[in-house]
């Protein structure tokens, strides 16, 4: 193949990030082949659609005798997101604002419930936003940060099946090894 050939090839393989690979064909010219992505299934392609029409069906349907309209309305709110994350139709920090969207609007322009005017968005808002301010959302949170930035629970894994060899190996030789010792405490601090 010649330069000029080449840098056609590389030229238009670098055009085609998305719809397909180039290749050089047999005569020297570059071809195109389309890549088949496999498309996403029913239920994610459609998921955000019943998700709508779930929050509508429960937001339109009959007051309950016990329950207000916002308590209506947060109902049909966690239908939206159970069913938007469990299709995966949108991703989740997506999901996320839409939800807290939905609960600034559709919470703060219920009536409130003694009936003297509407609950208002700024007080949904900071009803929705109440949760994330507990003492145990920041511990749970803190603590998923740091494992996911340090590998904790491999280690601790690793510690446990190592724990597990060792006594396995007691048992079947009937003496402790210092060597072993030696290895295994060397293994849990890698």
């Amino acid at each position: 193949m010649n330069t000029t050939h080449s840098v056609a090839l590389v030229d238009s393989a670098s055009n085609m990030t998305s719809r397909g690979s180039a290749s050089a064909g047999s005569n020297g010219k570059s071809t195109v082949t389309a890549d088949t992505q496999p498309s996403p299934g029913f239920f994610k392609r459609y998921g955000l659609v019943f998700a709508v029409a779930a929050l509508g069906i429960i937001c339109l349907m009959p007051q309950l005798a016990d329950l207000s309209i916002a308590g209506q309305r947060m109902i049909g709110i966690m239908a939206f997101a159970v069913i938007t994350w469990a299709t995966g139709a949108v991703s989740f920090p997506v999901s996320a604002g839409v939800i807290m969207a939905l609960i600034a609007v559709l919470v703060g322009l219920s009536p409130q419930p003694d009936g003297q005017g509407l609950i208002g968005t700024s007080k949904a808002l900071r009803m929705a936003l109440t949760g994330f301010s507990s003492p145990a959302f920041c511990l749970v949170g803190a603590a998923l940060f740091l494992a996911a930035g340090s590998d904790l629970g491999s280690h601790l894994g690793l510690h446990l099946i190592r724990v597990i060899d060792l006594a396995h190996h007691q048992a079947l030789h009937g003496h402790d090894d210092v060597g072993d010792h030696v290895v295994q405490l060397s293994l849990i601090h890698i």
